[in-house]
């Protein structure tokens, strides 16, 4: 008998049996070793039994995967697959082959499916299925194919509004929600489109890897017990969305979220959003339970219009010692800075805790030269009162300069709560004394320093014709200061610093009165994967990027041509640790880490100078749009090594401590190194260094602007020759004659 059922199983599909029944005392082993598919067609109309398992008869699933489809090809009216006695399904596929009717399955009380019953074009569950239908890994999967449609209205038994398995997958085609159904445990869409016309509550995890899932304008509930996550290959969006999780459970946001209506936290439940992503809900956002229902994870955004919602904000800072720049994203209360991970409990201020952490903030009031950074820790170990508050608490819109030592006792994750930023924010800035501003993104979302409208920066200082509103950003990793400005043409500045601020981010700015730095929501983005991190558009500017072998700091600087002016960018501010490097350009005797240049005509040599932290090896790196230059060299003034940047973008040199800054020169032309057009003449100077190239035997006269011959000197170099000129800042005129031919070039020196 089981070597018959075998066959039958084989065969079935080829002989198209109306029926197949299993008599007592016999038994029907579905599969072998491998998988095997028994299809049982019935095209004629009404319903009738086309499997049943007698009462003593056996069905056996043998130790290969098998499917039984139930398909046919009916016209007139639907056809009916009757299911009678105890058959426990592995895998179902209910779908027709033809006609103009469709093709149902009723499943007896006795049936089960332990796989997957898949629901293909033309097909459905005719009857409610019984109570122990689906095991416990079972899967309900609509797969109707390109174009076809499966309508799930308030009869419909294939997704039933009792009997749903803990797994339902749309694959194909489109799934019509016309009313209201629970999925009582995980939602996958890997292809195809679910789209609502009622509600939907998912109790498990809503997961789309592939397809569309359309909200149109109904509700989507997460509820039970359990934590689950909301995880979509791209930005799920939904209208309405409630999270009524009970117990304490918790739902995970994993991917960008927009909600185009309203949102509700209610019922204990927790809302978190993982790091890197976003949550945007347009409408109102209601969070019943409090800060601790709606959690941002470090790195995390959101992004609302209803005030006084309360959240958990985080900031995962490792204790590494390194320096990091924070602020507080959350504002009425503000929290307290003492509560153990950001600082110690004002009573465990000692001299031992003290020696494992540093906190403090920037007063501008002090000179530059003084004491600018006020510590919270008294020079007794008590706590700063004075200047931090009783007790010591953040400020809103402030920023905090921190650092954690590996023996600090509080966790490398910080948390504050409290309510949410919304609207208008004002941030208070000062010129008393230095005119720079340490201050924070008030808003638990990444803000755009170069939005298009929300800010007001009437109060800060521009630098140079540009207009340019600069930001300085510390970054621990290449242990240097980032910049970026207002007037940068690509969205990346150096060191990682962008238009683009983290959430819970500190920034210096520089005030030109004082005032308010004024922004709103306008300001906000919903979707930063990381801080300091963006993209840069490469036209028209070369990069250079300074590593050493010694440690794993470096520098950074932007030369960006195309400005209506040679002046301005945004300055060159010193690493808070010695042993790191410092690169910088000079241009009308300041030192900028971004320069703004007209073009290569009026600017054909760029001094780069170049401060080494240790003694040692270094690469200087360049990064440029080939297409957008002709000759890139960059000149070594110590060793007089002149390499072409296009066929060889990085250089290797070494530095000491001790050397001249004035290291490096980059030199633009359309023609040749050779060639003496490159740099007008071949005649340049480098701060009070003249820089004569290929001159040969030549004669050197310098004059100064009254006509007075300040320098003479014999020429006999056929490569860079250079001579210090020790006088005042201002114009000269250079005279160079060789062989009967004079060249005459005006060059400031400083």
């Amino acid at each position: 008998a089981e070597e018959m059922a075998e066959a039958i199983a084989e065969e079935a599909t080829m002989l198209g049996m109306p029926s197949l029944t299993v008599n007592s005392g016999a038994t029907f082993t579905a599969s072998d070793g491998t998988a095997k598919t028994l299809t049982i067609t019935k095209s004629t109309s009404g319903s009738s039994i086309t499997l049943t398992n007698n009462i003593g008869g056996t069905w056996a699933n043998g130790p290969g995967g098998s499917t039984v489809v139930f398909t046919g090809a009916p016209n007139g009216s639907d056809a009916i697959h009757a299911i009678s006695g105890t058959i426990a399904f592995q895998n179902i596929t209910v779908n027709k082959t033809g006609g103009s009717s469709n093709v149902g399955v009723s499943f007896g009380a006795n049936s089960s499916v332990s796989g997957t019953l898949e629901i293909g074009s033309g097909g459905y569950v005719s009857t409610a299925p019984p109570a122990s239908f689906y095991g416990s890994s079972a899967i309900l999967k609509f797969n109707q194919g390109s174009g076809a449609t499966y309508n799930v209205g308030s009869s419909d038994n294939s997704w039933s509004t009792d009997v749903v398995p803990n797994y339902i997958t749309i694959s194909s085609g489109t799934v019509s929600l016309n009313a209201a159904r629970t999925a009582t445990g995980n939602l996958l869409i890997d292809g195809g489109t679910l789209s609502l016309a009622a509600g939907l509550t998912i109790q498990g995890n809503w997961t789309r890897s592939s397809g569309t899932f359309t909200p149109n304008t109904q509700t989507v509930t997460l509820s039970g017990t359990t934590n689950t996550i909301i995880n979509t290959v791209s930005d799920a969006t939904l209208y309405d969305l409630v999270v009524s999780k009970t117990g304490g459970a918790y739902v995970s946001l994993s991917s960008n979220l927009t909600v185009t209506h309203n949102m509700t936290i209610s019922n204990l439940a927790i809302f978190k959003v993982e790091s890197g992503k976003s949550l945007t809900v347009s409408g109102t956002l209601v969070n019943s339970w409090g800060a601790p229902a709606l959690v941002l994870e470090s790195g995390a955004s959101i992004l609302h219009s209803t005030d006084n919602i309360p959240a958990t904000v985080k900031r995962d800072i490792a204790k590494d010692g390194k320096w990091h720049f924070i602020s507080c994203a959350v504002n009425n209360p503000m929290p307290d800075i003492c509560d153990g991970d950001f600082a110690p409990l004002t009573s465990n201020f000692n001299g031992t805790t003290g020696l494992t952490y540093g906190f403090f903030k920037w007063s501008e009031a002090t000179s530059v030269s003084g004491a600018v950074w006020n510590n919270l820790k008294n020079s007794d170990w008590s706590a700063n009162t004075t200047d931090f508050g009783t007790p010591p608490k953040f400020e809103a819109g402030k920023g905090y300069l921190v650092e954690y030592a590996s023996g600090f006792a509080g966790s490398a994750t910080k948390t504050v709560m409290s309510t949410l930023a919304n609207g208008s924010q004002s941030i208070p800035v000062t010129v008393t004394s230095n005119k720079f501003n340490l201050i924070g993104n008030p808003f638990a979302s990444a803000i755009d320093w170069k939005a298009a409208s929300g800010w007001d920066m009437t109060v800060l200082k521009t630098d140079g014709t540009n207009n340019g509103k600069n930001i300085w950003i510390w970054n621990g990793t290449s242990g240097n200061y980032g910049t970026y400005s207002t007037t940068t043409s690509g969205d990346v500045g150096t060191n990682s610093v962008g238009r683009y601020i983290a959430p819970t981010q500190g920034f210096f700015v520089q005030a030109a009165t004082a005032g308010n730095l004024t922004m709103n929501n306008s300001v906000r983005v919903p979707n930063i994967a990381s801080q300091l991190k963006s993209t840069e558009d490469q036209m028209n500017s070369i990069r250079l990027l300074v590593s050493g072998d010694s440690n794993s700091y470096s520098d950074e600087v932007l030369i960006e041509f195309g400005h209506s002016t040679n002046d301005g960018g945004a300055g060159k501010w010193w690493s808070l640790y010695p042993e790191a490097p410092g690169l910088y350009t000079i241009k009308n005797e300041k030192n900028y880490s971004i320069s703004f240049l007209t073009d290569i005509t009026e600017n054909q040599t760029i001094p780069v100078a170049f401060k080494a932290g240790v003694d040692g090896n270094y690469t200087l790196t360049s990064t440029f749009d080939q297409s957008s230059f002709g000759i890139i060299n960059l000149q070594d003034l110590k060793t007089g090594i002149i390499q072409d940047l296009k066929t060889n973008p990085v250089y290797s040199f070494t530095a000491t401590t001790g050397d001249e800054a004035s290291r490096f020169i980059l030199k633009f032309s359309s023609v040749g190194i050779n060639d003496p057009q490159a740099t007008q003449n071949g005649i340049y100077t480098y701060g009070n260094k003249l820089c004569i190239e290929n001159s040969g035997q030549a004669m050197l006269e310098v004059y100064n602007m009254a006509g007075q011959r300040i320098l003479v000197q014999e020429i006999n170099s056929t490569g860079l020759y250079q001579t210090t000129l020790n006088n005042q800042t201002g114009y000269y005129v250079v005279r160079l004659t060789n062989a009967g031919q004079v060249k005459v070039s005006k060059v400031l020196v400083k």
